[in-house]
C-alpha cells in the first residue's frame, strides 16, 4: 500500500471557500502527512488556506477564450492545464493525486488500489498502470 508521505495532493482551481476548506480538511484527515499544493489564480483570496497547505501557487489567469475559424468560444481548458502544470512542476513525491477545489475525499481506500493494478504479464514501459 502507498503511504501518505509518498503522495502529493494537488488542489487545482477555485470554488467556494467553504468547499475548498472542506476538501483540504478531508485531505488532512484521510491522507495525513501527504504534501498539499493549492494552485489557484492571482487575486483569489487564498490566505485562509495557508495553514492547510504546504504550498500555494497563484497563477496568472489565462482566461477562457479561444478562437476557431467561425467564432470565439469559451472553455476552461486553459485554466485546467495551467493550474495543474504549475503544480506538477513542484511535485517531488513518487505519486500525485489531483483534485478539483470543489471535490471531497471521504476515505483513503484508493491507496490500497494501486497494488491491484500492477502490469502483470503485459508488455509495457511501466511496472504499474498510470
Amino acid at each position: 500500500m502507498i503511504g501518505p508521505k509518498n503522495i502529493t495532493v494537488i488542489v487545482a482551481g477555485r470554488s467556494e471557500i467553504s468547499k475548498t476548506e472542506a476538501l483540504l480538511l478531508s485531505i488532512k484527515k484521510y491522507i495525513p502527512n501527504s504534501k498539499v499544493i493549492f494552485s489557484a489564480w492571482k487575486g483569489d483570496k487564498c490566505e485562509v488556506f495557508a495553514p492547510l497547505c504546504d504550498e500555494i501557487i497563484l497563477n496568472k489567469d489565462p482566461g477562457t477564450e479561444y478562437y476557431n475559424f467561425e467564432k470565439t468560444k469559451f472553455l476552461n481548458m486553459n485554466r485546467m492545464l495551467l493550474s495543474r502544470k504549475s503544480a506538477l512542476e513542484k511535485v517531488t513525491t513518487e505519486y500525485c493525486l489531483v483534485c478539483r477545489a470543489d471535490m471531497l475525499i471521504v476515505n483513503n481506500n484508493f491507496l490500497s488500489l494501486f497494488d491491484e493494478f500492477l502490469c502483470k504479464g503485459e508488455e509495457t514501459l511501466f511496472e504499474e498502470k498510470i
